[in-house]
């Protein structure tokens, strides 16, 4: 049985990702829609699975972690001059949340 607990980076990430979501699609409205329908998915995936990855109990949150590390990093780059920078903080936290999980259990603080 693993430990079971909450990664407080991983769900701070979660957190910031799906504020970042809600602020895009609100940007994206008051301009007269038209957004990317793939900014919305990558997102919306990315904050759904660093939520999943939140519990450090949960299967494969090390690999889901790194790979939602790398999209946010990655959606940070695209969107740079716009919303890229709240994504980068994203991005950053899951990367952290990554780095200190060892065998699947987060290595600090845990609620």
């Amino acid at each position: 049985m693993g430990t079971r607990g909450v990664d407080l980076f991983a769900a701070a990430t979660a957190v910031m990702t799906f504020v970042v979501l809600a602020l895009y699609l609100v940007v994206v409205d008051s301009q007269g829609g038209g957004g990317a329908a793939w900014v919305v998915v990558a997102l919306a995936a990315a904050g759904v699975a660093t939520a999943y990855a939140s519990s450090t109990s949960a299967p494969g949150r090390r690999a889901v972690l790194w790979t939602c590390a790398v999209l946010l990093l990655l959606l940070a780059l695209v969107a740079l001059l716009s919303i890229g920078l709240l994504i980068l903080v994203a991005g950053l936290l899951c990367l952290v949340a990554a780095a200190r999980t060892r065998d699947g259990v987060a290595a600090g603080p845990v609620a």
